[in-house]
């Protein structure tokens, strides 16, 4: 599998679908082909019809078939938020007694161990990360290649998925034609594209403010710290503001994003005409109406997050800041009220070395499907890369299985 060939990413959202063709470009990943497809058959991210998932899931991917002449073969599906969990394992090895330093075969070895680990019957396996090893007791060592001691250690980060959902997903992909690939953790896709590595040496937090859930994952010292779910997101403000000002929910999405804002410094104070529900009059709302509806409801998000960093100690570590990304970070005034509730510098993420097709920009609501194709492109590079260095093949033999996915996902 060439690097070369394209990718297609589906983010299966809980609002929406987003599909993404991509190939590789002079600089990066070039965009060719976009679909997008309300979430249908998925209630606050969980299936609820399979066959309107499917259907959902179809109407994208032609979107982006027709758009870039096309056709979808391997789909790489993201999954995100309450289905995903992770945790820290730990695999140790005697290192030989000889001046050679630690091998690839060393790691390769001490890596296997970490992998020997109980795993629930109800979840799979979605991605292993090394997070740093240990040699002779001394941590922080992110290439140990080489290195002389007693003991080899590594800690990695074990990316895991709900098995039920993640087998339902790839019935709905399959179900539509199209051959499933394997799963890519989108919290981790993100933070690779997003957070520079200086952020996460220093400290950072990713805030991924979905449709129904809003996933955060907390770097230390270049490590994943944590990642949790918390169950609020982007719709929940427009529900607000549709049961506040008695209007539409299709009103109120496009009011919170015309004229909508969460933080007092960006309010354009004015009178705004809204169509009331069932063939109702219009009337007029003030602006600052909106504003208190959708800040009390932002802020909460930004809260639970921040409960859930202090309770685990991580919010004195973060010197890096804040970096916000999905579709709720486009409502006016998010990085400013983030900077108020977390009290640290905050911004909108920004991808480099992408070149979009016409139409299309930097929009935060593509950057799940753009990461999804990143670290998908990433992986065949090094694959590549390392299949013509010919002597480490049986080491990174792991790497090729990588696009075959960790754990199967038969019936």
């Amino acid at each position: 599998m060439g690097y070369r060939e394209p990718i297609f990413a589906l983010d299966i959202g809980t609002s929406k679908i987003c599909a993404i063709l991509c190939e590789q470009g002079d600089g990066g990943l070039r965009v060719i082909g976009v679909g997008v497809s309300p979430a249908y058959g998925l209630k606050e991210g969980n299936i609820s019809s399979l066959e309107e998932v499917s259907r959902s899931i179809s109407v994208a991917v032609n979107s982006t078939e027709q758009m870039s002449g096309i056709r979808a073969e391997d789909v790489y599906i993201g999954v995100n938020g309450s289905h995903l969990d992770g945790v820290d394992n730990l695999g140790m090895i005697t290192l030989p007694r000889s001046s050679r330093g630690v091998t690839q075969g060393d790691i390769k070895r001490v890596i296997e161990a970490a992998k020997t680990f109980n795993l629930p019957e109800e979840n799979v396996v979605v991605d292993i990360l090394a997070q740093e090893f240990i040699i002779d007791g001394q941590s922080g060592v992110r290439n140990p290649l080489g290195m002389g001691g007693k003991r080899l250690e590594v800690v990695i980060y074990i990316v895991t998925c709900k098995r039920s959902f993640a087998v339902n997903i790839k019935r709905a992909v399959e179900k539509e034609g199209y051959s499933y690939a394997r799963l890519v953790p989108i919290p981790v896709a993100l933070s690779d594209l997003l957070i520079k590595p200086g952020e996460k040496d220093m400290g950072s937090v990713l805030i991924d403010i979905g449709g129904f859930e809003t996933t955060a994952v907390i770097y230390i010292d270049n490590k994943i710290a944590n990642m949790f779910t918390v169950p609020l997101g982007a719709e929940h403000l427009t529900r607000d503001l549709s049961i506040g000002l008695r209007i539409a929910p299709e009103e109120a999405e496009e009011l919170k994003l015309s004229n909508g804002c969460v933080h007092k410094s960006v309010l354009e104070e004015k009178e705004i005409e809204v169509m009331g529900v069932g063939g109702r009059s219009e009337r007029k709302v003030s602006t600052e109406r909106v504003f208190d509806i959708l800040e009390a409801r932002m802020e909460e998000i930004y809260r639970m997050i921040l409960v859930n960093m202090n309770k685990n100690g991580f919010g004195g570590y973060l010197a890096g800041g804040v970096v916000l990304t999905g579709g709720g970070a486009n409502i006016n005034g998010a990085v400013e009220l983030a900077e108020d509730v977390f009290n640290l510098n905050t911004k909108i993420g920004t991808l480099e070395g992408i070149e979009w097709i016409s139409g299309f920009d930097d929009d935060p609501s593509y950057h799940a499907s753009i990461a999804i194709a990143s670290y998908v492109m990433r992986h065949r590079m090094e694959s590549d890369s390392i299949l013509e260095m010919g002597r480490y093949r049986g080491f990174f033999r792991g790497v090729g299985e990588w696009f075959k996915g960790l754990f199967s996902l038969g019936d």
